[in-house]
């Protein structure tokens, strides 16, 4: 099913203002939860921000993750998402910071990952029911799972936990701030 940049829209802005991240003309600013993280924040430059949106589920305040479970106040869940309608189609990244390149790291992002594709589903089904409109699809079987690390740090070789995750290093400065000018080149759009 093809998608437009209105459909897109019209989706995000009915989205609770907790799961935007902060923008900044046509930079959205992603602020890493982590306080220990080396990246700190990334700006991602769209030249057109229309054909974009970006979702980040913020511990603490996005109440669809907290206080579900008694034991788990606060579910899992990668750093950002990325919907990036192209030629119609609709392109789904799951993207995680993480400080370093490991297998611990590596197996954490999985997890993170797959914890944020059930709510997005989520998000859409109850999207679909409450406003009443069947004009677009989320592929999540099509989507790309993005895991992001400075680009200091060396790639391990990879292992059965990393065959699903797709590489991205960062020139971050001295504060952990990174700057991706070119946001649709960075994910290979």
């Amino acid at each position: 099913m093809t998608i437009t940049n209105k459909v897109l829209q019209d989706f995000y802005e009915k989205i609770h203002k907790d799961l935007k991240p902060a923008k900044n003309g046509n930079c959205f600013v992603i602020k890493e939860q982590e306080s220990k993280s080396a990246i700190k924040q990334i700006s991602l430059a769209f030249k057109n921000s229309q054909d974009v949106i970006l979702l980040q589920q913020k511990a603490g305040e996005c109440p669809a993750i907290t206080n579900l479970f008694q034991e788990k106040p606060i579910l899992n869940s990668c750093d950002f998402i990325v919907l990036m309608c192209k030629n119609k189609d609709l392109h789904i990244l799951f993207c995680e910071i993480k400080s370093s390149n490991n297998e611990e790291n590596r197996k954490k992002a999985l997890k993170q990952i797959v914890s944020s594709k059930i709510f997005l589903e989520y998000l859409y089904k109850n999207y679909l029911e409450h406003f009443e409109t069947k004009n677009f699809k989320i592929p999540l079987e099509k989507a790309k799972n993005i895991y992001i690390y400075p680009a200091s740090i060396p790639q391990k070789k990879a292992t059965f936990a990393s065959q699903n995750l797709i590489f991205k290093t960062l020139e971050i400065d001295s504060k952990g701030v990174a700057t991706i000018k070119n946001a649709y080149e960075f994910f290979g759009a």
